[in-house]
């Protein structure tokens, strides 16, 4: 999609007016990644043009991280095609912040159940993860 497609795309989703769309040079080719900035918000936005990848599981992935406390991005939308959080700025690896999502995986793993693994099978870009 053209930019301009995108803009107007995301003005409809979001309901805002867009300003800006960045889009990063970064992934492993299977995504196109944007920074999309309104009047009053960023957000991050991951597109699979071709469909490869369920944003569905992504979303539900961070949805489980946070029930347990994980600081993650809030979920604004997601389809076959995209997925758009809330955009969370880097911050230099030194600070608390860091540590304390170490502490907080950490945790996470410790947590015993019924059986191994996650309660769903997912994918990390094309591999599949059998849970």
């Amino acid at each position: 999609m053209t930019p301009e497609g995108l803009k107007i795309q995301w003005t409809q989703t979001l309901q805002r007016p867009i300003s800006k769309i960045e889009k990063l040079s970064v992934g492993s080719g299977h995504f196109e990644l944007f920074i999309i900035h309104s009047e009053d918000q960023q957000f991050f936005a991951k597109t699979s043009p071709e469909a490869v990848s369920d944003f569905q599981q992504e979303a539900t992935g961070l949805i489980q991280l946070k029930k347990h406390g994980l600081p993650v991005p809030e979920i604004f939308t997601f389809d076959q095609q995209q997925l758009i959080i809330e955009f969370i700025p880097t911050n230099d690896p030194l600070t608390p912040f860091w540590t304390q999502l170490g502490i907080d995986l950490a945790r996470l793993h410790q947590q015993q159940g019924d059986f191994f693994g996650f309660f769903e099978d997912n994918k990390i870009v094309l591999s599949v993860q059998k849970n």
